[in-house]
Protein backbone atom coordinates (compact mmCIF):
# COMPACT_ATOMS: atom_id res chain seq x y z
CA UNK A 1 0.00 0.00 0.00
CA UNK A 2 2.49 2.33 0.79
CA UNK A 3 4.40 1.48 -2.54
CA UNK A 4 1.21 2.40 -4.13
CA UNK A 5 0.71 5.22 -2.42
CA UNK A 6 3.98 6.54 -3.10
CA UNK A 7 3.16 5.95 -7.38
CA UNK A 8 0.67 7.93 -6.91
CA UNK A 9 2.08 11.08 -5.74
CA UNK A 10 5.85 10.32 -7.72
CA UNK A 11 3.52 9.74 -10.53
CA UNK A 12 1.51 12.98 -10.31
CA UNK A 13 3.75 15.28 -8.72
CA UNK A 14 7.12 13.75 -9.46
CA UNK A 15 8.64 15.42 -6.32
CA UNK A 16 10.76 12.99 -4.19
CA UNK A 17 10.28 14.27 -1.22
CA UNK A 18 6.25 13.78 -1.08
CA UNK A 19 6.98 10.94 -2.51
CA UNK A 20 9.02 9.49 0.38
CA UNK A 21 6.87 11.17 2.87
CA UNK A 22 3.82 9.31 1.17
CA UNK A 23 5.36 6.06 1.48
CA UNK A 24 6.47 6.55 5.23
CA UNK A 25 3.22 7.97 6.24
CA UNK A 26 1.14 5.44 4.00
CA UNK A 27 2.78 2.27 5.71
CA UNK A 28 1.73 3.70 9.03
CA UNK A 29 -1.44 4.47 8.35
CA UNK A 30 -2.13 1.34 6.52
CA UNK A 31 -0.70 -0.51 9.82
CA UNK A 32 -2.76 1.40 12.19
CA UNK A 33 -6.00 0.94 9.86
CA UNK A 34 -5.17 -2.42 10.16
CA UNK A 35 -4.91 -2.99 14.05
CA UNK A 36 -8.04 -0.45 14.41
CA UNK A 37 -10.63 -2.98 14.16
CA UNK A 38 -9.74 -4.71 17.22
CA UNK A 39 -10.18 -1.40 19.77
CA UNK A 40 -13.11 -2.62 20.38
CA UNK A 41 -11.50 -5.82 22.14
CA UNK A 42 -11.50 -4.86 25.39
CA UNK A 43 -8.58 -6.40 26.36
CA UNK A 44 -6.28 -6.12 22.94
CA UNK A 45 -3.02 -4.77 22.71
CA UNK A 46 -4.39 -2.15 20.16
CA UNK A 47 -7.29 -1.08 22.82
CA UNK A 48 -4.33 -0.83 25.08
CA UNK A 49 -2.13 1.10 22.98
CA UNK A 50 -4.81 3.33 21.68
CA UNK A 51 -6.04 4.42 24.86
CA UNK A 52 -2.29 5.69 25.44
CA UNK A 53 -1.95 7.03 22.82
CA UNK A 54 -5.53 9.07 22.68
CA UNK A 55 -4.40 10.03 26.41
CA UNK A 56 -1.20 11.51 25.36
CA UNK A 57 -3.45 13.19 22.22
CA UNK A 58 -5.28 14.87 24.82
CA UNK A 59 -2.84 15.70 27.13
CA UNK A 60 -0.98 16.94 24.68
CA UNK A 61 -3.98 19.29 22.95
CA UNK A 62 -4.75 20.52 26.49
CA UNK A 63 -1.51 21.79 26.98
CA UNK A 64 -0.89 23.71 23.53
CA UNK A 65 -4.47 25.33 23.64
CA UNK A 66 -3.28 26.27 27.52
CA UNK A 67 -0.49 27.62 25.93
CA UNK A 68 -2.23 29.42 23.89
CA UNK A 69 -4.76 30.89 26.69
CA UNK A 70 -2.42 31.13 29.26
CA UNK A 71 -2.98 34.93 29.81
CA UNK A 72 -6.41 34.64 29.89
CA UNK A 73 -6.01 31.14 32.01
CA UNK A 74 -4.06 33.13 34.81
CA UNK A 75 -5.98 36.18 34.50
CA UNK A 76 -9.28 33.77 35.62
CA UNK A 77 -7.34 32.30 38.18
CA UNK A 78 -6.12 35.88 39.34
CA UNK A 79 -9.69 36.69 39.86
CA UNK A 80 -10.78 33.18 41.57
CA UNK A 81 -7.90 33.75 44.17
CA UNK A 82 -8.90 36.98 45.23
CA UNK A 83 -12.40 36.34 45.41
CA UNK A 84 -11.49 33.11 47.33
CA UNK A 85 -9.48 35.38 49.53
CA UNK A 86 -6.24 33.42 48.97
CA UNK A 87 -2.64 34.56 49.09
CA UNK A 88 -1.36 32.52 46.17
CA UNK A 89 0.37 33.32 42.58
CA UNK A 90 -2.02 33.15 39.59
CA UNK A 91 0.37 31.30 37.41
CA UNK A 92 0.87 28.67 39.80
CA UNK A 93 -3.02 28.36 39.97
CA UNK A 94 -3.41 28.32 36.13
CA UNK A 95 -1.02 25.28 35.85
CA UNK A 96 -2.41 23.50 38.73
CA UNK A 97 -5.60 23.51 36.98
CA UNK A 98 -4.34 22.99 34.04
CA UNK A 99 -2.79 19.68 34.96
CA UNK A 100 -5.43 18.82 36.92
CA UNK A 101 -7.96 19.48 34.24
CA UNK A 102 -5.96 17.39 31.98
CA UNK A 103 -5.27 14.38 34.26
CA UNK A 104 -8.89 14.18 34.68
CA UNK A 105 -10.19 14.58 30.54
CA UNK A 106 -7.14 11.69 30.70
CA UNK A 107 -9.03 9.76 32.96
CA UNK A 108 -11.99 9.48 31.29
CA UNK A 109 -10.66 8.23 28.27
CA UNK A 110 -10.67 4.76 28.42
CA UNK A 111 -14.23 4.74 30.05
CA UNK A 112 -14.80 6.59 26.94
CA UNK A 113 -13.73 4.43 24.14
CA UNK A 114 -15.12 1.67 26.52
CA UNK A 115 -18.68 2.82 25.89
CA UNK A 116 -18.29 3.75 22.10
CA UNK A 117 -16.70 0.32 21.72
CA UNK A 118 -19.01 -1.86 23.87
CA UNK A 119 -19.10 -4.96 21.86
CA UNK A 120 -16.65 -7.09 19.65
CA UNK A 121 -17.05 -6.92 16.11
CA UNK A 122 -19.29 -3.85 16.01
CA UNK A 123 -19.09 -0.55 14.28
CA UNK A 124 -15.17 -0.68 13.75
CA UNK A 125 -15.61 -4.16 11.78
CA UNK A 126 -18.04 -2.43 9.28
CA UNK A 127 -16.93 -1.83 5.95
CA UNK A 128 -19.39 1.06 5.66
CA UNK A 129 -19.24 2.83 9.01
CA UNK A 130 -15.21 2.86 8.91
CA UNK A 131 -15.08 4.10 5.21
CA UNK A 132 -17.29 7.49 6.02
CA UNK A 133 -15.11 7.47 9.24
CA UNK A 134 -12.32 7.66 7.03
CA UNK A 135 -14.46 10.38 4.68
CA UNK A 136 -14.45 12.67 7.27
CA UNK A 137 -11.13 12.39 8.94
CA UNK A 138 -9.79 12.65 4.88
CA UNK A 139 -11.56 15.92 4.80
CA UNK A 140 -10.80 16.74 7.89
CA UNK A 141 -7.02 16.92 6.57
CA UNK A 142 -7.86 18.48 3.55
CA UNK A 143 -9.37 21.66 5.55
CA UNK A 144 -6.68 21.44 8.12
CA UNK A 145 -3.63 21.46 5.07
CA UNK A 146 -5.95 24.15 3.25
CA UNK A 147 -2.84 26.76 2.97
CA UNK A 148 -0.30 24.36 1.57
CA UNK A 149 0.53 23.65 -1.70
CA UNK A 150 -2.52 21.48 -3.46
CA UNK A 151 0.56 18.71 -4.23
CA UNK A 152 0.83 18.50 -0.32
CA UNK A 153 -3.04 18.84 0.42
CA UNK A 154 -3.60 15.47 -2.17
CA UNK A 155 -0.40 13.58 -0.45
CA UNK A 156 -1.72 13.97 3.28
CA UNK A 157 -5.07 13.01 2.31
CA UNK A 158 -3.38 10.16 0.11
CA UNK A 159 -1.67 8.94 3.16
CA UNK A 160 -4.89 9.45 5.83
CA UNK A 161 -7.10 7.15 2.78
CA UNK A 162 -4.68 4.57 3.17
CA UNK A 163 -6.17 3.66 6.92
CA UNK A 164 -9.03 2.39 5.33
CA UNK A 165 -7.08 0.07 3.27
CA UNK A 166 -5.56 -1.12 6.55
CA UNK A 167 -9.05 -1.86 7.91
CA UNK A 168 -9.80 -3.53 4.55
CA UNK A 169 -6.93 -6.07 5.57
CA UNK A 170 -7.97 -6.55 8.93
CA UNK A 171 -11.67 -7.16 7.91
CA UNK A 172 -10.71 -9.65 5.03
CA UNK A 173 -8.33 -11.67 6.91
CA UNK A 174 -11.23 -11.70 9.99
CA UNK A 175 -13.30 -13.04 6.78
CA UNK A 176 -15.93 -9.88 6.96
CA UNK A 177 -15.13 -8.77 3.53
CA UNK A 178 -14.72 -11.08 0.87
Amino acid sequence: MALGAAGFVFSTFGTLRLTAAAAIGAGIATFVGSIFPDIDHHASVPRRKATRALQILVVSGLAALAALQFETIVSVSATAISMAGVDAPPEAAAGAGIALFALAVAGIVDPTLGALTRNHRGWTHNPLIMFVLTGVVCSAMWYLTTGLAVAEQVTAVTVVGTFYIGVLIHLGLDGEVV
